[in-house]
Order: C-alpha cells, then sequence, then structure tokens
C-alpha cells in the first residue's frame, strides 16, 4: 500500500509502513490519501494446453493465439526436456534459410489448432520418455515473448 501525503509545500509519498497510516498523517495543512497496489490481470498470461497423441498434437485456444498466424512451425526439446514450437512466417519460409524437412503443417481451426504427424510424436515420445496412447498425454504452455516462441512444459502435465 502507499499513503500519499500532501501539504501545501511537498507531497511525500511512503511505502508500505505498518506504523504509519492516514490518520497520524493527517493535520490541518496535510491531506492523505490510502493507495492500494493493483496487480492487474492479463488475458496473455493465460496458460494454454497442448494435448499430445501418438499422431498428433492439439492446441487449446489459448496455446492456438501463439501460433495463429504461422505458415508453418519448428518444433524441438530444450535442455529441460520442455518442447519448444516457433512459429515460422511466409516471408521467413521464403527465404529458404531454413531446411523444409524440419517444418511441420499447422491446421488452425475456429476454437484449436493441430500438427499431426506420427513420426513427429513418437520422437517427442522418446525424447521425452512418455508414452503415448488415445487418452491425451496434457502439457501447459506459455508464451515466451522475447525468444519468439511457444514452451510446452514437461513438468505442467495436467
Amino acid at each position: 500500500m502507499l499513503i500519499i501525503r500532501v501539504n501545501k509545500k511537498n507531497i511525500h509519498i511512503h511505502k508500505i509502513i505498518f506504523e504509519t497510516s492516514c490518520k497520524s498523517l493527517k493535520n490541518k495543512d496535510n491531506y492523505c490519501w490510502e493507495v492500494s497496489m493493483i496487480e492487474w490481470i492479463n488475458q496473455k498470461n493465460r496458460v494454454g494446453v497442448v494435448s499430445l497423441y501418438q499422431t498428433n498434437m492439439t492446441f487449446n485456444s489459448v496455446a492456438t493465439e501463439s501460433i495463429l498466424n504461422a505458415y508453418k512451425v519448428q518444433i524441438g526439446v530444450d535442455e529441460k526436456n520442455d518442447l519448444i514450437v516457433k512459429p515460422i512466417s511466409k516471408e521467413r519460409f521464403d527465404r529458404g534459410d531454413i531446411d523444409p524437412s524440419g517444418l511441420y503443417d499447422v491446421a488452425i481451426k475456429k476454437s484449436y489448432s493441430r500438427i499431426s504427424s506420427t513420426f513427429l510424436l513418437s520422437t517427442i515420445a522418446n525424447k521425452l520418455h512418455i508414452r503415448l496412447g488415445s487418452s491425451p498425454y496434457k502439457m501447459d504452455s506459455i508464451w515466451d515473448e522475447e525468444n519468439g516462441y511457444l514452451i510446452v512444459k514437461k513438468e505442467g502435465q495436467i
């Protein structure tokens, strides 16, 4: 909480001080307001969910937002065994500096998106030491703004 004290000459801002309150600061020359610290809730900070199956990976609507404008995606595994999904634009693809065999198509629907590749999902299952079947292996995901990719957390398995 911030306490703002104003008198005719100065403005004083007090950070959280347990002994201080507006009552103790008020007098005929001071005006005082208590201001609570507010943490605003941002929709972009929502956690997405990626579901892995034997033949495809499905992104819920939150996770889809990060790859919505992708022409293709690159998929990798980092040192923490998290999946990295990097959207690739048409312009970047057309430059020709990325091996096309390492890129995957994304089918984007109204409320989800999907990458279908039995080879890809088999490789992911082996690298992450997980077993995929007809029931989904669900993992949390979060967009990494600084690096421009989606992190799918192995430890965030639901």
